[in-house]
């Protein structure tokens, strides 16, 4: 026999489950050894070889592989080195094989001294780690790219055609989601609100200007059809100097309207009643001062009459629309000279007879 027909029976009485000694004592090796002087240099080899089928037998009985960097210092009864891995991060890499019932004590064995113990090759782990981790990468990457995409022709689509694409079930092929369709026409919702309360806001806060004097001419009395009650109809309302109060993100609906700290509704109410002809605009020389008017009654308002007696102009009228008259200086004082009260008194009184003249006729 040949040196390495000595090694392959050294690999096959290894594999059987046949140990070192009583492979040396074979007769086949006994006589190469006998025969040939240089012998000694092919022994590594044959233990090698006798190793890895010591190896393939132990495999065969059951015996379990793990991979540590612990040296061979650490293996204890059941265990015994399988293959050398190589360097792994620094450290030397080993297979070993251990026997099932021992394996969990040669892994503490092994943490004792901070070295793991894996049960599967951490090269052929971090391969597949590397390899899913590129893989989920690119598959991010194709995602990302095709809900870019997706969200630039969500925005530029139609509401036609984003309830054909829906209607298709086109939405996660475009790497969209069901929510990105609802959230894009929230938000075109959104903006078409904002565009419509901006020119509401426009169209009303342009109906008069801050410091305008609004009248209301109030409205008769009706009688209901159904019960035949009386509908109390509308008083007549001077407001004067009305502004505009906090804006509130300018929104008509919610910017509120006051004249002298006097509420009068919100600015899209005002504007479409000035629209309606509900209220109208006038100048501060076609009404009473607002001290006047308070005094002598808003309903009352187109009753007082403006007079200019003894250098002075004062305001006379009924106080409540009955009883004495009373004439009003313009911070809505009495005046107390005969002169100018008496003047305006017969002023009132004179107008009150032509009117009371031309309505005889």
């Amino acid at each position: 026999m040949s040196a390495p027909d000595i090694a392959a029976l050294a690999r096959s009485q290894g594999a059987a489950g046949l140990s070192w000694a009583q492979f040396t004592s074979d007769d086949a090796v006994q006589d190469y050894v006998c025969s040939h002087d240089d012998y000694e240099a092919h022994i590594e080899s044959w233990r090698a070889a006798h190793h890895d089928g010591e190896v393939e037998y132990l495999a065969s009985q059951g015996w379990v592989s793990r991979w540590t960097t612990a040296p061979t210092d650490y293996d204890c009864f059941g265990t015994t080195t399988a293959e050398q891995c190589g360097d792994w991060h620094g450290k030397p890499l080993r297979r070993v094989l251990c026997h099932p019932h021992h394996a969990g004590y040669q892994e503490s064995r092994n943490g004792s001294g901070m070295h793991p113990t894996w049960d599967i090759d951490p090269r052929v782990e971090e391969r597949e780690a590397t390899e899913r981790r590129e893989r989920w990468q690119r598959e991010d990457a194709e995602r990302a790219a095709r809900r870019e995409a997706g969200l630039a022709w969500l925005s530029a689509a139609s509401e036609v055609e984003i309830d054909a694409a829906e209607k298709r079930d086109e939405v996660e092929s475009r790497g969209l989601k069901y929510t990105d369709l609802r959230d894009e026409r929230n938000e075109r919702k959104r903006r078409a609100e904002a565009a419509e309360r901006a020119a509401t806001w426009e169209r009303c806060r342009a109906s008069f200007e801050d410091g305008a004097v609004l009248v209301d001419d109030g409205s008769p009395s009706t009688r209901s059809t159904w019960s035949g009650s009386v509908i109390r109809g509308r008083d007549p309302h001077v407001y004067y100097a009305c502004k505009v109060g906090y804006d509130h993100a300018r929104d008509a609906e919610q910017a509120m309207v006051t004249a002298c700290g006097e509420h009068v509704g919100s600015l899209a109410y005002v504007a479409d009643w000035l629209a309606s002809g509900r209220l109208r605009v006038v100048s501060a020389s076609e009404v009473p001062p607002g001290p006047v008017t308070a005094r002598i009654g808003h309903a009352y308002w187109k009753d007082i009459l403006r007079v200019e007696v003894a250098d002075r102009v004062v305001w006379v009228g009924r106080a409540s629309g009955y009883g004495d008259l009373i004439v009003l200086d313009a911070a809505g004082k009495l005046a107390r000279a005969k002169a100018v009260r008496d003047g305006a008194i017969e002023a009132y009184r004179a107008r009150e007879r032509a009117a009371y003249a031309s309505t005889a006729r």
